[in-house]
């Protein structure tokens, strides 16, 4: 299938401007949407409805499969993955092998926290979320905070929501689009600055088939890489042409008016290292 790139959104929801950015993996990958790993090309198949990640036992390669996200969030945020546990052997060792949203708060000197929450197969739990928070706490030493809970099926949704300085960790399984809570932790404000969608096996050598059908990432401002500050936003009726525009022009205007850096590294499609 040869679809377009997925393009960047803008949309007013209560009063203030957001944004979002959408990737469907049975479609190409957009330029700052790249698949990471060790023979990354032999581990991924693209299908009708979703990109297939298998990892076969004791297959000599990358324990991990990534899709890295080359952008940046500000402020408040939603990351929501879309998947399905094909089939898992269970790990005899390790954190266990599934799924996973992966993001790290903060950069540099500033002692990032760094966000997970999977839904996995282990050698303990045999069908589980889990939540995991590393904060360094000044020795080096990056202490990881987890904890586990029940999943009843193989599919769903994955979804960290940060609002002010808290962050949730929330699922919702099968085709259900009613979220539940997990968990809620007391986070930073600062940016998100890496963003990674994962197959992992953590260490172990079991097999491991994973279908990413497609990701949803909403926050306050999406920065492109290499941009260093917030650029203001105009409002009244220049939002209000900006809106029609994209509507008259199926998309294609999105971040015209509103996201001039970030525009210019779309459409390039050669992002630049993110600033630090």
């Amino acid at each position: 299938m040869n679809m377009p790139p997925t393009l960047l959104l803008l949309t007013l929801l209560s009063g203030q401007l957001d944004e979002s950015f959408r990737q469907d993996f049975a479609s190409d990958l957009h330029p700052m949407v790249e698949l990471i790993g060790d023979g990354v090309s032999n581990l991924t198949k693209r299908q009708a409805t979703a990109l297939l990640v298998s990892l076969v036992s004791k297959q000599e390669s990358s324990e991990d499969v990534a899709v890295d996200m080359r952008l940046r969030l500000h402020g408040d945020f939603e990351i929501t993955l879309d998947y399905e546990l094909v089939s898992m052997t269970k790990p005899r060792k390790g954190l266990g092998a599934g799924v996973k949203i992966w993001c790290q708060i903060g950069a540099g000197n500033e002692e990032p926290e760094r966000i997970t929450l999977g839904h996995l197969r282990g050698a303990k739990h045999d069908n589980a979320f889990t939540t995991i928070r590393a904060q360094p706490n000044g020795d080096g030493k990056n202490p990881h905070d987890l904890k586990w809970f029940d999943a009843t099926g193989k599919s769903g949704k994955l979804r960290l929501a940060r609002t002010g300085a808290k962050l949730q960790y929330q699922v919702a399984e099968g085709d259900s689009e009613s979220f539940r809570q997990l968990r809620e932790i007391d986070v930073t404000d600062r940016d998100v600055f890496a963003l990674r969608f994962v197959a992992s096996r953590h260490g172990a050598t079991s097999a491991l088939s994973v279908k990413l059908r497609n990701a949803d990432i909403r926050a306050n401002y999406l920065l492109a890489p290499g941009e260093t500050r917030v650029v203001k936003r105009e409002t009244g009726w220049m939002v209000v042409c900006a809106l029609l525009l994209m509507v008259i022009g199926g998309g294609a205007g999105a971040g015209w008016v509103f996201r001039e850096p970030l525009r210019k590294a779309l459409r390039k499609g050669k992002p630049t290292e993110p600033a630090e």
